[in-house]
């Protein structure tokens, strides 16, 4: 129940985003790299992300709006980022991601990749940001 409260703010507060941008703009969804590939061990977590990716790249193929430049969507795909929400996990978790991507993503990192992007005149519809490692 939670997670599909979680889940339907999240879709409520993009599509509410679309009457504040009647003039244009850009929304950056900052997603994982399980809208790909599933997330076994959070299968709600993967599947909401694969579905707002998926709208993403509606709207941005849609005339009414990504063809005609009014709204351009961005996710942004990550690998593991070294951020708080890996306070609580175990050190040998850490360490299986530490030694499959050599080192963490920092949020300054990808704080840079998105601001690059953003400048663009012509904005893709996903970046991903993955330590150059296949996940």
């Amino acid at each position: 129940m939670e997670a599909q409260r979680f889940h339907a703010g999240h879709m409520r507060a993009m599509v509410n985003s679309f009457h504040a941008l009647k003039r244009g703009g850009r929304i950056v969804n900052i997603l994982g790299q399980c809208v790909r590939n599933g997330l076994p061990a959070a299968p709600h977590y993967s599947a909401f992300f694969a579905q707002m990716h998926n709208f993403a790249k509606s709207v941005n193929g849609n005339p009414r709006y990504g063809k005609s430049d009014q709204i351009n969507m961005l996710d942004v795909l990550l690998a593991a980022v070294d951020t708080r929400e890996w306070n609580g996990v175990s050190q040998s978790v850490k360490a299986a991601y530490e030694q499959k991507m050599g080192k963490f993503i920092q949020p300054e990192e990808v704080a840079r990749r998105v601001l690059f992007e953003l400048s663009c005149q012509t904005m893709a519809t996903e970046l991903v940001i993955d330590g150059s490692v296949l996940v």
